[in-house]
């Protein structure tokens, strides 16, 4: 559209960090602002492990956090069906006061896995931490 701004993900292939930074309205600064704001950076994902049982073999979703300035790396639960209510609690784990593992983080970036309820995102959006989704 002619005199609208076109800066934006798709017309600057920029870093995740560019983007979200862009979208929340502060200029990217580079390195200085990338380390300002891995102090308040998390993210998180799922990996699977397959385990012999007696009913046979059987994945577990393993979910796990990692704090990017301290390069800490929380496992925030193990099962064999990551459901709502099971993520629910989760997000209830690890933005909870006396000992969350989420509790010095602003924003806490996942992909865009079904996995990531809308229930898991608000309870981190009410806890303060705000839910970041990656691009497709």
């Amino acid at each position: 559209m002619p005199g609208r701004d076109r800066v934006g993900p798709a017309s600057r292939k920029r870093s995740t960090i560019w983007y979200y930074s862009w979208r929340e309205g502060t200029p990217p600064g580079g390195a200085t602002e990338s380390k300002v704001h891995w102090e308040a950076m998390a993210a998180t994902d799922f990996f699977t492990v397959e385990v012999w049982t007696a009913r046979g073999l059987v994945a577990f979703y393993v979910l796990f956090v990692i704090q990017h300035k301290i390069r800490s790396v929380h496992i925030a639960g193990v099962t064999p069906s990551p459901d709502g209510a099971y993520m629910k609690q989760v997000a209830c784990n690890l933005t909870d006061v006396s000992d969350g593992f989420l509790l010095k983080s602003r924003c806490l970036i996942m992909d865009r896995d079904t996995k990531y309820t809308e229930d898991f995102r608000e309870s981190l959006d009410l806890e303060g931490v705000k839910p970041v989704r990656c691009p497709v």
